[in-house]
């Protein structure tokens, strides 16, 4: 937990100060994700910070956002597919949800960010009361675009 602490303020620094795409900002996104990824199967007290922390990604310029939109969409995937047994919380279904909600008027991501979304509710498993709200206002913001 120390040490993750230590990460998230210099993950926020960047994303808070980046207004451009550049490497350190692309490497500091997609290095959270990947965190993430790695972590939430065994690291189960860290869950909720974990997931707290991928807010950041919704708070990307939205230029860096655009730039790397497709990509994060990718990595929140394979995220979800991995470890959507580990997600019970509303704020870390808020948060993934909300990452997928971005893509639906995206053309490079929404396909991606619609698959996901799919794989969420199309298993009884992880349609939780937690997320059901969520998903539904999701689905309903891709079927508009």
């Amino acid at each position: 937990m120390l040490l993750w602490q230590n990460v998230y303020k210099h993950t926020a620094n960047v994303v808070q100060s980046s207004v451009m795409p550049c490497s350190l900002v692309e490497k500091t996104v997609f290095g959270l994700l990947r965190i993430c990824q790695q972590l939430l199967p065994y690291k189960e007290n860290l869950t909720n910070e974990l997931l707290k922390s991928l807010q950041l990604v919704l708070k990307l310029d939205a230029r860096v956002a655009d730039a790397y939109c497709e990509q994060i969409t990718q990595e929140v995937m394979h995220l979800v597919k991995a470890n959507a047994m580990q997600i019970r919380s509303h704020m870390g279904w808020r948060t993934i949800i909300s990452l997928l909600s971005i893509t639906a008027r995206h053309p490079e991501a929404s396909e991606v960010g619609f698959e996901t979304l799919s794989f969420i509710m199309s298993d009884g498993s992880y349609l939780l009361p937690t997320n059901y709200v969520l998903c539904l206002n999701a689905a309903r913001q891709f079927a508009e675009c």
